[in-house]
């Protein structure tokens, strides 16, 4: 079963010394790069998503002692595992925005491997601003499909609807109709169901997300009305909004359905940022249009204590670089 981590950066900067200290599990080619970033967000942003895989590996005991992981790339760029030799290999990918790095990994059974194994996730912050949905729907119109479009066209318009899809905590702009909301979570959605293909596939965007094609659509649960909180069991549930019945019908590439080729999917939001993971090389299992019956992907929330503790621990027990002795030692 493939598992999404998603691991919430600091809302304050680090210290000095904790950020040059988890920099040390970087080559030096990397933390040449993290100098170039001039604000710290992303900086720590750039330094988590490089140390997802060490921290992964060090917390299931899947790395050698003294030794860090070393990396390669596929055909067309995609970073890989290259050492320690996992059997099955692992299959893993990352993303970024905001406040969180997630962090996707994938080791089917043994006896299912393939070569064609492989996994890729995309978040994105929704676009709630006044106005800034549909600007964004004009700047990425050449890379939506006449469906995707017209799903989009039928939305209301801002301030217009009685839909509200604010997911549970998160902020609401002073200002912003709930026709802008609806159409900033379907942008949402549909982009990082096109981006997070394009990465499991190791291509990017240079892919063409016009050949991926997201069918979107509304529904209301039984009981329910569009617009209205749902009840269960005659209590109201202000945690079933409409955002949870804005649902993906079906998901194209090249005009073919991607379960045809043994792809499976899933979306969601975390604390308001939207996801999307892909995958391919799972026992077989019913794409995220059935997740109501069949939950397969495995979800764990990290904080930032469980991500930082376990690295600097490593970097202190496994006396990876020489000098550590003055940088770990506790102060008296």
């Amino acid at each position: 079963m493939p598992t999404l981590y998603a691991i919430r950066i600091p809302d304050d900067p680090l210290p000095e010394a904790t950020f040059n200290r988890l920099a040390l599990l970087t080559d030096e080619a990397g933390r040449q790069r993290l100098k170039r970033f001039r604000l710290w967000e992303d900086a720590l942003r750039s330094l988590v998503t490089r140390l997802t895989v060490i921290w992964y590996l060090n917390t299931k005991g899947l790395l050698p002692d003294g030794q860090l992981p070393t990396f390669g790339r596929k055909g067309k760029g995609k970073p890989t595992l290259a050492t320690p030799t996992l059997s099955p290999p692992l299959e893993f990918n990352n993303t970024h925005e905001g406040r969180y790095v997630l962090f996707t990994t994938l080791r089917p059974d043994p006896a299912s491997y393939s070569a064609t194994n492989c996994i890729g996730v995309d978040v994105m912050i929704p676009p709630l601003k006044p106005g800034e949905a549909s600007e964004i729907q004009e700047g990425i119109s050449d890379q939506l499909t006449l469906r995707e479009k017209q799903f989009l066209s039928g939305l209301p318009a801002a301030s217009s609807s009685s839909f509200s899809i604010n997911p549970p905590g998160s902020a609401r702009g002073s200002g912003d109709g709930d026709g802008d909301e609806l159409r900033a979570w379907a942008l949402t959605y549909m982009w990082a169901l096109k981006e997070g293909y394009t990465k499991a596939v190791g291509e990017g965007i240079t892919f063409g997300m016009e050949r991926i094609e997201v069918d979107l659509g509304l529904e209301a649960d039984v009981g329910c009305e569009i617009g209205r909180d749902c009840v269960s069991d005659g209590q109201s549930d202000p945690h079933r909004s409409a955002l949870q019945r804005l649902h993906v019908k079906s998901v194209k590439v090249d005009g073919k359905e991607v379960s045809e080729r043994g792809w499976e999917y899933r979306v969601g939001q975390i604390d308001g940022h939207g996801y999307a993971v892909w995958w391919r090389g799972d026992e077989p299992l019913e794409t995220a249009r059935d997740q109501d019956e069949v939950d397969s992907l495995s979800i764990e929330n990290v904080s930032w204590d469980q991500f930082e503790g376990p690295l600097l621990q490593l970097l202190c027990g496994k006396e990876l670089i020489r000098g550590l002795v003055s940088v770990c030692a506790t102060p008296s």
